[in-house]
């Protein structure tokens, strides 16, 4: 059915690559997948701690941006398992 509607992309004939610079264009763009990803986002990463007392106050101190790269991880984690499933 989907080689015989060729103006359609076809999504099982991608590589990783090619699937993952689509689903970010999409998440950026889209007006579906934009407020399901910043839920996704904000489920996921919601409560980044740390266990350790003297851990915890020095990610507090801020001389390292954890928040930032966290959720850098989590955004390209979450936009990658959606393309690849």
């Amino acid at each position: 059915m989907i080689d015989a509607q060729k103006f359609r992309i076809n999504w099982y004939g991608l590589c990783r690559r090619q699937l993952g610079k689509i689903a970010r264009l999409v998440v950026e763009r889209n007006w579906f997948a934009r407020p399901v990803h910043q839920l996704n986002m904000a489920l996921y990463g919601s409560g980044f701690t740390f266990a350790d007392p003297k851990a915890a106050a020095w990610a507090a101190a801020g001389s390292y941006p954890f928040r930032r790269i966290h959720d850098d991880i989590l955004d390209e984690w979450l936009v990658s398992d959606a393309a690849v499933e």
